[in-house]
């Protein structure tokens, strides 16, 4: 009795065993694996739009569906991607259950981490906008075409949404240690850049695929906020904030815990000394990104 294997099966049965081979950290370390993990798990992806949304999480089972549900009524014109950075609750069975593009590290690895593997993939698969968007809900998706139009019409690298910039909109409590060092952090970063800033901290944000290209070798695992923000203007990167709507989040807790906001001036104190060394190493690289 013979039996016919289509050279299609054979093909997917290949990739399905190279898939079954590869390691969690390989997965988020090449952006070709990420991508090949996200065809064979999701299927192939046609007409890629221009713009995508990396959303990370951590222990976000409770908010996660509520953030996608209005990513896909406010901008439906937009991808997005959830990368889980090693929850512990239910995130990914939540994620799996009603087929939400996801990536995931095995173990938990830092906010920075989490993006920075979002990034692979955006640059990897060549989306001209980039989006940043908090997975516990205090971010609008609603606010986000405006900033990618500001950011097309300026020729912007960058855009921040900012809480502080017009505070009658913002429903946002911060604590106190962490208040005063967002309060001095924007006073030196305005210092060093020669702009503005008033929301060093603010993790809703839109780039470029330039500026994406970059960040993904160097975006910092913990405390990324004014790092970035100092770094790319000072690498001659074009930036602006502009006021968003933001509320405190209602369920879950966030990744940024008390005793974490303890020492957050000193971590930030010093992510700011490693900036301005880096950027004497990286302004010759500029050119070529």
């Amino acid at each position: 009795m013979r039996i016919r294997v289509s050279k299609k099966g054979i093909l997917t049965l290949l990739l399905r065993h190279l898939m079954a081979g590869l390691e969690e950290k390989d997965l988020w370390e090449n952006p070709k694996n990420i991508s090949r993990n996200l065809l064979l798990r999701w299927g192939w992806r046609k007409g890629r739009k221009d713009i995508l949304i990396i959303v990370p999480v951590f222990n976000e089972a409770n908010n996660i569906l509520e953030v996608i549900d209005n990513i896909i009524r406010n901008v439906s014109q937009a991808d997005f991607l959830v990368v889980d950075d090693g929850s512990t609750d239910k995130t990914r069975k939540v994620l799996e259950k009603h087929n939400v593009p996801y990536l995931f590290h095995a173990a938990n690895l830092g906010y920075g981490a989490a993006v920075q593997t979002g990034l692979k993939y955006a640059v990897s698969k060549g989306y001209p906008v980039i989006s940043l968007m908090d997975g516990d809900g205090q971010h609008h998706s609603k606010e986000l075409l405006p900033m990618i139009e500001k950011m097309k019409k300026e020729n912007l690298d960058l855009i921040i949404g900012s809480r502080f910039m017009t505070f009658w909109k913002t429903v946002y409590s911060v604590p106190l240690p962490r208040k005063l060092g967002m309060i001095f952090f924007s006073i030196i970063a305005s210092i060093l850049t020669n702009t503005k800033i008033k929301d060093t901290s603010s993790g809703f944000q839109v780039f470029n695929l330039r500026t994406a290209a970059l960040l993904q070798k160097i975006y910092p695992s913990d405390f990324p906020d004014a790092e970035i923000i100092i770094l790319l203007n000072l690498l001659s990167f074009k930036t602006k904030e502009i006021p968003v709507k933001m509320i405190a989040r209602e369920k879950g807790k966030s990744m940024i815990t008390f005793f974490r906001s303890l020492y957050y001036p000193f971590m930030m104190f010093v992510s700011i000394m490693v900036v301005l060394i880096k950027v004497f190493i990286l302004k010759h690289q500029v050119k070529n990104v």
